[in-house]
């Protein structure tokens, strides 16, 4: 039984879930349902504190197969299963779990207990969790935070859930208008007062006075008040505070940094946004629902697609471009950048109402990674055969041909493919337990550390374990992944041997001495660069990224302004979107501001219409009608779909919207024709650097 798709949160649901709506388990919550099965997830508590449980379901009829992904599961007669598993939980614990029950004939749920509770009664609300007040709480730290303001702040009443605070501000020259920032040790979940204009989120927020209310003479003291809701966690000290940019008390210094909570970048261009990077956000995560497959959610919002690969391996996980192919590599890539993004520019997608949408979007990728490993030292890193599935053109809906499943083992390793969906799990951990998912961040952990030993202690080209060179071949070799994955890893958990791992991996693979020439699916040197430099706050690791922005403001530019490289010449946009990325988190880290914010700016702009057309599908003037895409090149179902619509002349019947396609040649021509793919390929690769950029940039513009 392979480990699993989904969160821990939704992995009990398994546990007592099947009920199918009957009245047994009001508490059961159906994701979607299908004629020979259901996903759904079951919500409940625990009335024990347990060190391991036991779950025992029994259904008045005989199941096919029954997927729990966080647990063990056996059965002796595919009616009454037992499901192990071995973490601990306190008495009260709301629970969720997770499960995919699959039949030839409806089957109910007719009893359900863990260690003798009976787990299946009850009316617990059955929506999916929300962002709004998660229980949160600091990752282990071998240095625990320092409370470094206490000197200046005044904390009065509390209760339980929201906290009075006072800070203590002499200014020593007269000030005309002031801006007081305030980084937390933690995260909080609102922040309010009636003296100041309140931006910002999580661990950082910005209080500026009021338009009528910024004078401030010399010497007299001001007492800015303000009233935090910490979510019932206790109110967190603070890192440090600045006031109008001088520093009122500041963080003491460490090698390394102890929590994994990031701030927002201070950056704020001198002018206003020129387009409107919240829609393209809601746009680009559109992109990635229209890109899934498995069982989809009620909560679906493409109406043109429909489950898909309900017979594969593994549910779930995205097709990788216009095809339906899931490759993990490319996958597990654009995750880690997506993951990066959502820790970095938190408030970027919360300004766009798009963190929720985020959260999914990973989650659908995070929870198909832990399924796909099926044992400590197995991992499935492909489902569908590129050729067969390349050799036809249709709706995923409609596939008929075999979908095989390719694995990498101890004795046929693939070092890059392990590595890489350990980068994808342990910085979507990050995401999570900042968004207050701490068990399913564990989870995630759990899994990145054990398929880094695998890429690690098993070393090897995926491409010798399944058949891929011809589509996603690792040019540049597994050295770059294995200090990527080491990287995160030790982002993630902040522990010091991990953190001395990751150095002395940067080290034997000598990245040091790597001159990156891109930021790709293939090549994370740069990448690693500055994910160390956040990780330790070294100047030899800022010295490498700099190194790389510098060649970033090196490279040719088209007549119009398009960043270019050797391999521009096909999907020109995703190299120009992956540089912009990378731009936009040097910006981040204070490196270079000035110039990569206007770099990233620059391009992306570009993109969304600064030529005169828009290479954003459904969005801006003069967008791409016929992106190189199966899908949306299909009319309606029932109508056939076949090499016919490749070939059509017509536009899409169906807008993907928030695509990011292959875009110009080196002279700013584009051609909107699906036959000329190396222009309007869409691929999720694409979409990721473009995507962070722009989450960047909506961070920036305050």
């Amino acid at each position: 039984m392979g480990q699993s798709t989904v969160p821990i949160l939704a992995a009990l649901a398994l546990l007592i879930g099947c009920a199918y709506g009957g009245p047994a388990c009001e508490n059961l919550q159906f994701n979607s349902e299908w004629g020979e099965g259901y996903d759904a997830i079951l919500n409940f508590a625990l009335d024990h504190s347990t060190s391991g449980w036991v779950i025992t379901l029994t259904f008045d009829k005989a199941l096919t197969t029954l997927e729990c992904w966080q647990g063990t599961v056996s059965t002796s007669d595919n009616k009454v299963f037992t499901i192990t598993w071995d973490m601990d939980y306190e008495d009260g614990r709301q629970i969720s779990l997770h499960f995919l029950a699959r039949f030839s004939s409806k089957a109910n749920l007719i009893a359900a207990d863990v260690d003798g509770q009976n787990v299946c009664v009850g009316g617990v609300t059955t929506s999916r969790p929300t962002t709004a007040k998660p229980t949160t709480s600091m990752p282990e730290t071998t240095t625990p935070p320092q409370d470094n303001c206490k000197n200046i702040v005044d904390e009065g009443s509390d209760d339980g859930t929201t906290a009075d605070v006072s800070i203590s501000i002499t200014p020593t020259m007269d000030v005309e208008s002031w801006t007081v920032r305030l980084n937390f040790l933690s995260s909080v979940f609102a922040l309010s007062t009636p003296m100041a204009e309140v931006t910002g989120g999580g661990s950082t927020w910005t209080l500026t006075n009021k338009g009528f209310d910024g004078s401030l003479p010399a010497g007299e003291t001001f007492i800015l008040s303000f009233n935090v809701d910490h979510g019932g966690n206790g109110l967190p000290g603070f890192d440090s505070i600045y006031f109008n940019d001088l520093a009122l008390c500041e963080p003491i210094t460490t090698e390394a940094q102890t929590t994994t909570e990031s701030t927002d970048s201070g950056y704020t261009p001198d002018h206003p946004a020129k387009y409107n990077y919240a829609e393209v956000l809601e746009k680009t995560l559109l992109f990635y629902e229209a890109q899934r497959s498995g069982p989809l959610p009620a909560s679906n919002r493409v109406p043109w697609r429909d489950n898909s690969g309900m017979s594969d391996e593994v549910l779930g996980g995205y097709h990788d471009a216009g095809d339906h192919v899931k490759f993990g590599f490319p996958m597990a890539a654009f995750t880690t950048v997506l993951a990066w993004s959502g820790i970095n520019f938190r408030s970027g997608y919360d300004k766009a109402g798009q963190l929720d949408y985020l959260y999914e979007c990973l989650k659908w990728s995070t929870d198909y990674f832990i399924g796909c490993h099926t044992s400590d030292y197995e991992f499935i890193g492909q489902i569908g055969d590129g050729y067969a599935d390349h050799a036809f053109w249709g709706r995923p809906e409609d596939m008929t041909m075999a979908r095989p499943s390719f694995r990498i083992t101890a004795s046929a390793p693939g070092s890059e493919l392990a590595g890489e969906t350990a980068a994808a799990l342990a910085s979507s951990s990050i995401f999570f337990r900042n968004m207050g998912y701490a068990d399913y961040a564990d989870e995630c952990l759990q899994h990145a550390r054990k398929l880094f030993e695998f890429a690690d202690k098993y070393r090897g080209d995926y491409t010798d374990a399944i058949p891929v060179s011809d589509f996603y071949n690792d040019f540049g070799g597994y050295n770059d992944e294995l200090a990527w994955a080491a990287a995160w890893v030790a982002m993630a958990s902040r522990d010091s041997a991990d953190i001395a791992k990751a150095e002395d991996m940067y080290n034997e693979v000598s990245m040091g001495t790597a001159s990156p020439g891109e930021v790709s699916w293939d090549d994370k040197s740069a990448m690693v660069f500055l994910v160390m430099y956040e990780l330790t706050g070294k100047a030899e690791y800022k010295a490498k990224a700099e190194e790389f922005a510098n060649y970033i403001n090196s490279c040719e530019r088209t007549g119009k302004g398009l960043i270019w490289i050797p391999s521009s010449q096909w999907g020109s946009l995703r190299y120009a979107a992956n540089f912009a990325m990378y731009a936009t988190q040097l910006v981040k880290n204070d490196i270079m501001a000035d110039d990569m914010f206007k770099f990233a700016e620059s391009q992306v702009n570009y993109v969304l219409g600064d030529t005169g057309r828009s290479y954003l599908v459904g969005f801006g003037s003069n967008p791409p009608l016929k992106a190189h895409h199966r899908a949306a090149s299909c009319p309606d179902r029932p109508a056939p779909c076949d090499w016919a619509n490749k070939d059509s002349p017509n536009p899409n019947p169906q807008i993907i919207y928030g695509a990011l396609v292959g875009g110009p040649d080196r002279g700013d021509n584009y051609v909107d024709d699906r036959n000329r793919f190396e222009m309007t390929e869409v691929a999720d690769d694409y979409n990721a650097g473009f995507q962070a950029a722009a989450a960047g940039l909506n961070t920036f513009f305050k």
